[in-house]
């Protein structure tokens, strides 16, 4: 039996339409943020989810995490993860301590 070039199926993966619709919906927020004040950052957060969801990459049936995360691209969306979420937290905090 021949061996199967073809690369094996991620496990879920959402459809295109909803993936751009939600980073869609996430710029419009940092775009009605922006508005509020360029330099107060709160509009960041949002921006770097947008990217998230554009940019995110779905790990491979049977591929090691080491080599997942060793890829340029998985690097950058982590880092994005990171500074959404730490951005969130911030502007919750904003909030509350108001």
């Amino acid at each position: 039996m021949q061996p199967s070039n073809v690369s094996p199926q991620p496990g879920f993966i959402s459809p295109p339409w909803l993936r751009r619709g939600i980073a869609a919906l996430m710029f419009l927020c940092a775009v009605l943020r922006m508005r509020k004040g360029f330099l107060q950052f709160e509009w960041v957060p949002y921006f770097c989810f947008g990217l998230l969801y554009l940019a995110g990459i779905p790990r491979q049936k049977g591929e090691p995490f080491g080599a997942y995360f060793k890829r340029p691209r998985v690097i950058a969306w982590s880092a994005l993860l990171v500074v959404s979420i730490v951005g969130f937290l911030y502007n919750l905090y904003v909030l509350f301590a108001k």
